[in-house]
């Protein structure tokens, strides 16, 4: 089309002007003249709608049609009146009778027709108390402690979304006060609005973060955790809590100091421009180009620890070109922070003369202060140093997502959980909430999200000196959340990319479940894991799931009442087909890429995964420097085959090589595995499949097949797998229940205590000898009891079971190697040959003899 907009002077002698933007969306406006001036969000580059040129258009006397790709908007030219519909012509929203107000009145008021099954989504952190909003009354107004960060964005499950354009105060009745009824209405500023259109919830996000802004990708490191120390700790107390965690072996990555860095005054009031307390934090003179060094910092780096500052922000922000707030900061940058936790009090939007620089008065800013102040910290530090931001702030309004991270205040159970599910729901992926470390399930919720923060500020929550449980907890989901980072920053870069958050509300993923709406215990944490917190009650969904903690699987929809094994906290599923990329968890994240990346398959139908990686520190992502490996799996009754594609793309410091750690769960044991057609060996000893790369190695307790591929270094090309089940050793019920409860992933997080080392590799060097507790005993010169217990906790299943299962290991393998029945019973050391067989059916549901044939 020549004209970019369509406008129309209505009936009451007011203006609409439609904005035809790409993908569908559409720009609705109305004036009392025809002169429209771009509100805050547009005029500050929070909002940068892209308009389309491919749109179409047919009138005739009374109304007009548009046709915008996925959309289509009939408009009565009389009244305004509008009607949106779908790329099927199927109707999604339309206005009421009474649909405007005069714009030539103050504010603006617009009505729309809900049906009544309508589910609705969106407004941020509106409201903790529900995910699905038909029939509430929303305030859109930051505002402590109840309205952190709203967001006037609504999506429906008939397929429309709407984002209202404005920063001035105003509220949405959803259905509340008439059940029919989409009311929206604000006493100051003028009408301006989004309308989106997508088949389902997804699509919805992605059209509406293309308008808002999408989602940072936050240095890697940001995704492990963060620690903020007690208030008022000083230079030394910092670092020991940072050694702390590597004294206990427990990954970590930021230290953050809260207000206590800052010279206060004689009010406990923080001046302006900030400046250290050098009575805790003591300053050396420098030769270089800054004035002072903090060797305390140095200190931090040389462990691998970033650090962040608390300030306080209350400051005129308005003028972000002419007085940029980083400005003040670029100070601490230069001494080595990377990071700024912005605490914006509520006196921040109360400016002493009511009128901002930039002339807005204190309540058109209110909304807007957060999104300013974040661009220019975010906008700052990239200027200063090239590198990714990782700002976090509790407040936020439309598009906060571009620019920080935020964090849900502290804890509260189920309604913080709410509220990251509604930032979610928001396009607002790098949302957490502080970890409640004084019980399992606060560890549990507080490791399984976009990033996780534990806050000392106030309190004594350092994990070190947390109970001997509570502290098992912490270093298992620790280590479990370090060993999942790439499968962390991949979701992270798919919702860069679409806006899908990394914690997703079950809505978005199963949106045709009727129970959806109402689960707000629980969701995805990416495109695989089922993760329930602060409930003893788990709904599944359709299809086949796995509990990760024991191994057993379930078929949805239905509900659970989980067994939770220490040290887990809470409930967590895989979805069958799943294909998980790891990491072997260490200190902290280094953003140089691994060579070795593992791969765990949990086969079922076809599946595909895309691991996505880059240089994790600068916005190079951004002009696609970015690595893609594509990672199919197809798995059928009686085998599985996979292949792990070429890496495409490049960036900077990729790894040349890949070594991948090959995991699959399955059902039955591999009979054959070939790797390229190269057929491999099978090994009973975990050792020799990690060093060469021809030898596979299955655990039983976990029913996994393990070994190495690599990527071709000097004729790249893709790695195909196959698997042909052996059908006569299937995984039953009939083994013990510790075996069916057991995942490998538990296994490989124990720390082992030296004398079960011993143990281990004595019955490693004689399998099959029929080891007895008081022989090893007697073997290490300990104490048999003592043995067995430490036996059981560090292993997890007892000296008997483990020993049986050696042996049925052992008795298999001398029969498939043609050993027959009497000499398989006599080289085990079992008493007769009935006793042997009856063990082995009790075990492995067939006989012996069934086996060899």
């Amino acid at each position: 089309m020549d004209n970019p907009h369509i406008l129309l002077q209505i009936e009451n002698r007011s203006y609409v002007r439609i904005d035809p933007l790409s993908h569908g969306t559409l720009r609705i406006r109305t004036n009392h003249t025809a002169d429209f001036q771009e509100p805050p969000l547009v005029r500050y580059g929070i909002i940068q709608p892209a308009i389309s040129t491919t749109y179409t258009m047919d009138q005739d006397d009374t109304s007009i049609m548009i046709h915008n790709g996925q959309s289509s908007l009939r408009m009565d030219k009389n009244s305004g009146k509008l009607a949106l519909f779908n790329r099927r012509g199927d109707m999604l929203i339309c206005h009421a009778e009474d649909f405007q107000n005069p714009a030539s009145t103050d504010g603006f008021e617009v009505h729309f027709h809900l049906s009544g099954d309508e589910m609705i989504y969106g407004l941020g952190d509106e409201t903790r108390e529900h995910i699905q909003h038909h029939g509430h009354a929303a305030d859109i107004h930051i505002e402590y402690p109840n309205h952190l960060a709203p967001v006037p964005f609504l999506m429906s499950s008939k397929g429309w979304g709407l984002l209202v354009n404005t920063t001035w105060r105003h509220h949405m009745d959803i259905a509340h006060t008439c059940a029919d009824r989409l009311s929206i209405s604000g006493q100051e500023g003028a009408l301006d609005y989004f309308l989106f259109v997508g088949d389902h919830y997804a699509e919805l996000l992605d059209c509406f973060t293309e308008v808002a802004g999408r989602p940072l990708v936050m240095p890697i490191w940001a995704y492990g955790l963060t620690f903020a120390c007690h208030s008022y700790s000083n230079a030394r107390e910092m670092i020991d809590d940072a050694m702390n965690f590597r004294r206990d072996g427990i990954p970590c990555d930021m230290i953050g100091l809260e207000r206590g860095w800052m010279v206060e005054d004689h009010n406990f009031e923080i001046p302006f421009p900030f400046h250290w307390d050098l009575n805790r934090f003591r300053m050396s003179p420098s030769s270089g180009h800054t004035a002072h060094s903090a060797p305390f910092i140095d200190t931090l780096h040389n462990h691998g620890f970033k650090l962040s500052l608390w300030i306080k922000c209350q400051y005129d922000v308005s003028l972000e070109e002419e007085h940029s707030f980083y400005a003040h900061l670029r100070q601490f940058v230069e001494l080595g922070v990377s990071s700024f936790k912005m605490v914006v009090p509520d006196s921040a939007f109360q400016h002493p003369t009511g009128i901002w620089a930039n002339q807005m008065g204190d309540p058109e800013i209110r909304n807007l202060y957060p999104l300013m102040l974040s661009k220019q910290m975010h906008q700052g530090f990239r200027q200063q140093t090239g590198r990714r931001s990782m700002n976090y702030i509790s407040v936020g309004y439309t598009g906060l997502q571009q620019y920080a991270a935020t964090w849900a205040g502290n804890s509260q159970g189920e309604s913080t959980l709410i509220s990251v599910l509604n930032h979610g729901l928001t396009g607002h992926t790098n949302t957490t909430s502080e970890m409640d470390v004084s019980t399992p399930e606060g560890i549990h919720f507080g490791f399984l999200q976009a990033w996780s923060l534990v806050n000392s500020s106030g309190y004594w929550s350092h994990p070190s000196i947390l109970k001997n449980d509570l502290l098992l907890t912490f270093k298992h989901y620790a280590k479990l959340r370090y060993s999942l980072i790439p499968y962390i920053y991949s979701a992270a870069h798919t919702a860069a990319r679409t806006g899908m958050p990394i914690v997703r509300a079950m809505p978005l993923c199963f949106p045709e479940d009727d129970q959806s709406n109402r689960l707000l215990n629980q969701y995805m944490f990416g495109d695989s894991f089922l993760v329930a917190a602060f409930t003893k009650q788990v709904y599944i969904p359709n299809g086949e799931w796995i509990d990760y903690w024991t191994g057993e699987k379930h078929t949805g929809p239905k509900w659970l009442t989980p067994d939770i094994p220490s040290p887990a906290g809470g409930p967590l599923y895989v979805r069958v087909g799943a294909i998980i990329p790891t990491w072997t968890a260490g200190d902290c994240i280094d953003n140089k890429q691994q060579e070795f990346v593992g791969l765990h398959f949990y086969p079922h139908g076809e599946s595909v995964y895309t691991l996505l990686e880059d240089d994790g520190a600068t916005y190079a992502y951004l002009q696609q420097e970015i690595a893609e490996t594509k990672i199919c799996c197809s798995a059928k009754s009686t085998s599985v085959c996979a292949e792990i594609g070429l890496r495409t793309g490049r960036y900077d410091e990729m790894p040349s090589r890949r070594i991948y750690d090959v995991q699959f769960h399955l059902e039955a044991k591999p009979l054959k595995v070939t790797v390229n057609s190269f057929s491999l060996t099978e090994t009973s000893h975990l050792e020799k499949a990690t060093s060469n790369h021809d030898y596979w190695f299955f655990d039983r307790a976990a029913w996994t097949a393990r070994f190495f591929v690599e990527e071709g270094a000097i004729h790249p090309a893709s790695i195909s797998i196959e698997i042909i089940y052996d059908m006569s050793d299937l995984r039953t019920m009939n083994q013990t229940e510790t075996e069916n409860r057991t995942l490998e992933v538990t296994a490989a997080m124990k720390h082992h205590h030296i004398l079960i080392k011993k143990v281990v590799d004595l019955m490693e060097e004689q399998d099959g000898h029929h080891w007895s507790l008081q022989e090893a005993a007697d073997r290490l010169h300990i104490n048999a009891s003592h043995l067995g217990r430490v036996f059981k906790k560090e292993m997890g299943v007892s000296f008997p079971q483990y020993l049986l299962k050696k042996r049925m290991d052992q008795a298999k393998k001398l029969l498939q190697a043609g050993n027959s029945v009497s000499e398989a019973t006599f080289m085990l050391g079992f008493k007769d040959i009935s006793h042997f067989i009856r063990v082995f059916r009790k075990y492995y549901g067939v006989t012996p003899g069934e086996l060899k044939q």
